[in-house]
């Protein structure tokens, strides 16, 4: 008989791509391995002496957190319970998971333990989910077949019918007319190519795309996703693409409905500049800042000569520039400024505001003294008179900077350190920059 010294039954749990707990009978949780762990974000040691029930898995609904409890009661009873239930992650989402609980009894025929189990089964419902759309969308045909003409012009999306054999588009309704600004002869008899802009949003050509995806709908049935067209002016616009084979006069068709989401990529694209980005200037914000630190932190680390300069600028004598002259010129102030930043450093290097008057730089430098040498030009670049609604200002800045890792902290204590610096650079006089001493610490 072979012996395996190394099993360890605690990390064959861990490993497990299934939910796997211990309850006391009493619903209290004793043991859970990692993969709900890190569905929610948090060690066993938070979750140990907790009501199952009260696990931030169920906590999203009151009626999860019942259906829970219920389980605990019955399975304390010596039911066992299989059902679909959804399940909440660190990030807010839900995923369904199949989900079991049975009694372990001890060596007296006593109930000793409750052992919930589950496994992700979110692919599974999502493809149910979508044979569902489509056995509907195919009834739909059938029971429709009457009013699909109706149907099909007056719909406000555009349609294209297919034929499967050559790809040829076969119809069109008068939204698709619209949409592409082409007349139904301009249209039918063409391949989807003849309406599509050459390259993809992934840069693939559109001609090789449209082969996939069809090859992608004969296979499954049914796909959605989005489509870069093109007007016979150029102009192009990002739709989003529902694909669904059907039967139409007998034989076998592709129907495409597309829509015209240019307007809410613009949103989107609004919000991730909102997000990542400072309004007033198009500097990165802290949040984009932060993920530049992580990055350059990284690189530092596998380089062992390299060092990162964490700047921190203050404007000089600001507040009499907007208390004199109005916010308005103040703000057109910061953008001149924020330009003169940005090219005064590499495209490797970042520049931030993180508010008012003050600026972060993170840049990736090769000792003290070249960085000494840029702050030198930098100085000299922001002090160059600006022209703002015909007047004329001249101002200096302050500046305190840190090196990693000769000051070897995280973010938050870098940009502290450099903080401090600049305030050392304001009581000296202000116009200069000061280095961060690690032996003052």
């Amino acid at each position: 008989m072979n012996t395996n010294l190394n099993f360890n039954p605690q990390k064959l749990l861990d490993d497990m791509i299934t939910f796997v707990a211990v309850l006391d009978k009493s619903g209290t949780i004793i043991f859970v391995n990692n993969t709900p762990l890190k569905a929610v974000g948090m060690t066993l040691d938070s979750l140990t002496g907790k009501k199952f029930w009260d696990a931030a898995w169920w906590t999203y609904s009151d009626a999860a957190v019942k259906t829970i409890k219920t389980d605990c009661e019955k399975c304390a009873k010596g039911e066992f319970l299989v059902h679909e239930i959804e399940l909440a992650t660190a990030d807010g989402s839900l995923i369904w998971i199949e989900y079991s609980m049975h009694p372990t009894y001890d060596d007296a025929g006593n109930i000793e333990y409750l052992i919930p189990e589950g496994r992700d089964i979110s692919n599974q419902k999502r493809a149910e989910d979508a044979e569902r759309r489509l056995l509907d969308l195919k009834e739909e045909l059938i029971l429709a077949q009457a009013k699909y003409q109706e149907t099909f012009s007056k719909s406000p999306d555009g349609y294209l019918t297919l034929d499967t054999k050559d790809f040829l588009i076969t119809d069109c309704n008068r939204a698709a007319e619209k949409l592409l600004q082409r007349s139904s002869e301009d249209i039918i008899g063409f391949t989807p190519a003849h309406i599509s802009a050459e390259y993809q949003a992934n840069r693939r050509k559109s001609t090789d795309e449209i082969v996939f995806k069809i090859k992608e709908v004969l296979s499954k049935g049914f796909s959605r996703f989005e489509w870069m067209i093109q007007r016979p002016d150029g102009t192009q616009l990002i739709t989003e693409v529902t694909l669904g084979v059907g039967e139409f006069g007998g034989e076998e068709v592709i129907l495409s409905t597309f829509r015209d989401i240019s307007k809410n990529k613009e949103i989107e694209k609004r919000l991730e500049l909102l997000a990542h980005y400072d309004p007033l200037t198009g500097l990165p914000n802290r949040t984009l800042f932060s993920n530049r630190f992580q990055l350059a932190l990284a690189q530092a680390n596998r380089s062992k000569d390299a060092l990162i300069a964490v700047c921190f600028l203050d404007i000089d004598h600001f507040k009499p520039i907007n208390d004199t002259y109005g916010h308005e010129a103040g703000d057109k102030l910061l953008v001149e400024i924020a330009k003169r930043l940005q090219l005064s450093i590499r495209e490797v290097d970042t520049v931030s505001r993180i508010g008012g008057d003050e600026f972060i730089m993170l840049i990736n430098i090769a000792s003290k003294e070249a960085c000494q040498q840029l702050m030198g030009r930098i100085f000299k670049d922001i002090a160059a008179p600006y022209e703002i609604d015909t007047n004329r200002h001249t101002i200096t800045i302050s500046c305190g900077i840190t090196l990693y890792p000769e000051d070897n902290a995280d973010m938050d204590l870098l940009i502290r350190h450099a903080d401090q610096a600049m305030y050392k650079a304001k009581m000296l006089g202000k116009n200069r920059f000061v280095f961060f001493d690690t032996e003052e610490v």
